[in-house]
């Protein structure tokens, strides 16, 4: 099977999101160009397939300078596709960036679409779209509002008391300090949680976290804190886990509100008409974070004058595709 087509990349999103209404196939070509050597993958949908940054089970292309791409699908894979027939399409963008004289490649995820039958692909040629669209930095996720929704999600294991919790955006990560108590034992516990882009076919999620440098500190020697202390540190990871998964979909759903504003005012149109061309036509990926201070808090300590420090929000640049749903 051979899935064919071309990828641009938009110019002018107003005016192109205008002629896409009325020609999905064929929009103004004033308003998008070709985008070359854009990473294309057809990523295969089964039970238990690994999520993450880049798919390991798909079948791979690269757009050619007038956008065009094709993808080849082996005969062999007919089996394995009449028992798991649905796919999506997830594209990248390639960044050359240079870390102390040394060039890499970034990629970024510019365009998914959702799920599909694979079996009842029409086969027509596709005419897919992006548009990167910046964030400004009053439209990011505020360290105000990570703080709450994260302590409200770790209150809600009830295994421990929790107490003392701190969480604050730095750069490139969210660190949390937080004690749990349980039959008057506290352990310690700090991690960090890196935001990275979600690409699978929930088109609902943007954000991904990813836990690291999870530490849980037991009071006393630690053979003897695994001896008598109540708290499991293998079951306290877990549950942090699911509350930290629980916590991405609420920033989710308000990173979901806040982007229908600022496309709404970058385009000059009304928030109801933003929301069903994100909800029924387009998608959107984030293609990187940044982390700017946006505000300042101040800290007071004994004997010294206040202290005023930088509170950074959590800004990603986002990528518009078209179309949602491939016939």
């Amino acid at each position: 099977m051979i899935i064919s087509g071309k990828i641009n990349q938009i110019s002018n999103l107003t005016n192109f999101v205008l002629s896409f209404l009325k020609d999905a196939k064929n929009p103004d070509k004033k308003t998008h160009q070709p985008a070359g050597d854009i990473l294309i993958k057809l990523v295969l949908t089964f039970e238990g397939a690994i999520v993450s940054f880049l798919p390991p089970v798909s079948f791979n292309t690269k757009s050619k300078a007038d956008g065009s791409f094709t993808i080849n699908v082996p005969d062999a894979m007919d089996g394995f596709l009449k028992k798991n027939p649905n796919v999506y399409l997830l594209a990248y963008r390639q960044i050359n960036h240079s870390f102390a004289g040394i060039n890499v490649q970034i990629l970024e995820p510019v365009y998914r679409c959702q799920k599909f039958d694979l079996l009842k692909f029409k086969k027509n040629p596709l005419a897919l779209f992006f548009a990167i669209q910046p964030v400004p930095d009053n439209a990011g996720i505020t360290q105000e509002f990570i703080s709450k929704m994260a302590s409200d999600k770790i209150k809600e294991i009830k295994q421990a008391k929790f107490s003392g919790t701190v969480i604050s955006v730095k750069d490139g990560k969210i660190s949390f300090h937080t004690n749990a108590t349980a039959k008057g034992f506290t352990a310690v516990i700090n991690f960090n949680i890196v935001p990275q882009s979600d690409v699978s076919f929930n088109l609902d999620q943007f954000l991904r976290p990813k836990i690291k440098d999870m530490d849980i500190d037991m009071p006393g020697p630690d053979f003897l804190a695994n001896c008598i202390s109540p708290i499991n540190e293998d079951e306290i990871e877990k549950m942090i886990h699911a509350s930290m998964n629980g916590l991405s979909k609420n920033i989710n759903a308000e990173i979901k509100k806040t982007l229908i504003t600022t496309i709404a005012k970058a385009t000059k149109q009304k928030e109801a008409a933003v929301k069903v061309l994100v909800d029924a036509l387009s998608v959107i990926s984030f293609t990187k974070f940044r982390y700017p201070i946006t505000g300042s808090k101040e800290i007071k300590l004994p004997n010294v004058p206040p202290l005023q420090i930088g509170v950074r929000s959590i800004v990603p640049e986002l990528s518009i595709g078209f179309p949602r749903k491939i016939d």
